[in-house]
């Protein structure tokens, strides 16, 4: 099936933008249907519209506000992470809508469909290792090959006022993702990801709000792994429950890379936050919420005759805050959002027991702990609206910065490694808008600076090992690359150009280029190296 999915791309597409269009081309009559307003004009209005308690849509500013588009996105260059394809492609089609249904009810939808392919692609075999507790790595880089991701999202919400006072609210969030190496060793992954939202509102008066939601999601990544046609070579996988670190693989066994027995990779999470919301005054309004959520998965099929390799478990816990300020026809803003998660893995100590009629009981002795991984993440942006028209900017300002850290301690008894590692970045952005007649010229201007530090590996033993021992296998070059990606200097520019047309019927059509450029500088594996990203969209508002 997997190498059937670029074939079916361009029927796939069409009878997406069939449907999409009817859905899409229902939006014009808002507030905003004289400038063409853009979903992100009406998400900065308030910062609640677009949180985690879909009762907060209730805050909807416009009667309805939709769009329908397809785009196209390249990206070229060498600087990348160790996962990641220097010469990458992305096609697909998107539509999204928030419409009041009436003074009570506001409804939102969104479908999207995408299509990559990366060419050069090895390191993880996951879509995304950032978001695993451990990593499977190709241990050779020659084997690097073209990669497809198939990516389809769909989610609806609803927001109902049942009082003055009460508001409760829903959403979910469903995607299904295909992800095919076309390189021996090759890899299936087939994705399903779910997200729940479950909401509610109470207003004090008219200077305080409090919310709360209940928030459940669960992912499952399976994979499986094979071989087109037949080899005499040996393909090695390092099983890194950190810091590219742990122990080789032989495929054709019966481990993580079995290629009889496929396994998921199973994560799921609850949690909740509590939200409050105060108006000192009619102009400005200042909104926090703290969540907190409990991460636990494992790696592998829970049944009597096949091993669980891998569990994990992971608080995070969270603060976002947005400020908001009116002043004539200027809006200000300010936002923060603060985020820690502290994961645990173990590996499962088991055997095999064979039993009449050819199966096998799994019998687990036991679990050895073998990371301890903590990451804190925090984002701060200001941002000026300047001379609003219902709600649409002809100035926007936005200054942004950006810290990540991640310290981990990966064991592989008695060996240990440790690993440190950071990174920080500044962003400012510029947009005009400007109105002539029917059409309306947007222009962007960006830039980017960033930088980090920390120490790529400690290793060191928990007691004297005998001289039968031998360590832990490690990916070093891997290693190297990412915390040379992580870590590099690197400046950056944005230039994004929009063409906006408003026709009779109150409809507009746009066309979006945008075009990012990033250098790494001082940096000795990746110095000079660069990164280009395009990007072109063609919408209906």
């Amino acid at each position: 099936m997997i190498y059937t999915m670029k074939n079916n791309l361009s029927l796939k597409l069409l009878c997406l933008l069939s449907a999409l269009f009817p859905y899409g081309l229902a939006a014009s009559d808002s507030i905003g249907a004289a400038t063409s307003l853009d979903m992100e004009h009406v998400r900065r209005f308030d910062p609640r519209i677009a949180g985690e308690n879909p009762a907060d849509m209730r805050y909807l500013p416009v009667t309805r506000v939709s769009t329908a588009e397809v785009f196209f996105t390249k990206t070229n260059g060498a600087f990348v992470n160790y996962h990641q394809s220097n010469d990458a492609f992305e096609l697909g089609a998107f539509t999204e809508s928030f419409l009041r249904l009436n003074p009570k009810v506001v409804l939102y939808g969104m479908l999207k469909y995408a299509n990559a392919t990366r060419r050069n692609t090895g390191g993880s075999v996951f879509i995304d290792p950032y978001a695993q507790a451990f990593d499977i790595v190709e241990t050779v880089d020659s084997l690097r090959g073209t990669k497809n991701l198939e990516d389809y999202r769909l989610a609806g919400a609803t927001s109902v006022r049942l009082t003055e006072r009460l508001t409760l609210g829903g959403r979910i969030d469903y995607r299904a993702a295909n992800y095919a190496k076309f390189k021996d060793l090759r890899h299936v992954n087939k994705l399903f990801d779910l997200t729940l939202s479950l909401g509610a509102t109470y207003s004090f008066g008219t200077k305080f709000e409090a919310g709360a939601n209940y928030y459940y999601r669960r992912g499952v990544e399976g994979l499986s792994f094979k071989l087109y046609g037949t080899s005499d070579r040996q393909y090695v996988s390092l099983i890194s429950f950190g810091a590219f670190y742990g122990k080789a693989e032989l495929f054709g066994g019966n481990g993580y890379t079995d290629p009889d027995n496929g396994s998921p990779a199973v994560d799921d999470s609850h949690g909740g936050s509590l939200q409050a919301n105060v108006k000192p005054s009619r102009a400005s309004m200042l909104f926090g919420r703290v969540y907190f959520r409990k991460r636990n998965g494992y790696f592998g099929k829970r049944s009597p005759s096949t091993p669980v390799f891998l569990e994990y478990s992971a608080p995070v816990n969270g603060y976002e805050g947005a400020f908001t300020i009116t002043r004539g026809a200027n809006r200000h803003g300010l936002r923060l959002h603060v985020e820690t998660e502290r994961l645990k893995g173990y590996e499962n100590v088991y055997r095999e027991e064979h039993v009449p009629g050819g199966k096998s009981d799994i019998i687990y002795l036991g679990n050895n702990k073998v990371s301890d991984r903590s990451v804190v993440a925090a984002r701060i942006a200001a941002t000026s609206d300047l001379k609003l028209e219902n709600l649409r900017p002809r100035w926007s300002l936005t200054a942004e910065s950006g810290y990540w850290r991640r310290r981990q301690t990966v064991s592989v008894y008695p060996f240990f490694r440790r690993q440190d590692v950071w990174h920080a970045d500044v962003r400012v952005l510029a947009e005009r808008g400007i109105v002539h007649g029917d059409n309306i010229y947007g222009i962007a201007l960006g830039l980017l600076y960033g930088a980090g530090g920390g120490t790529p590996k400690t290793d060191g033993t928990y007691t004297v090992p005998s001289e039968s021992l031998h360590p832990p296998r490690e990916h070093e070059s891997a290693l190297l690359h990412e915390f040379a990606y992580l870590t590099a200097a690197r400046i950056g520019s944005n230039l994004g150009l929009v063409w906006k047309r408003r026709f009779a019927s109150g409809l507009h059509a746009l066309l979006k280029l945008n075009y990012d450029f990033t250098r790494a500088i001082n940096n000795g594996t990746l110095n000079n190296s660069a990164l280009s990203y395009f990007n072109i969209t063609v919408a209906i508002r």
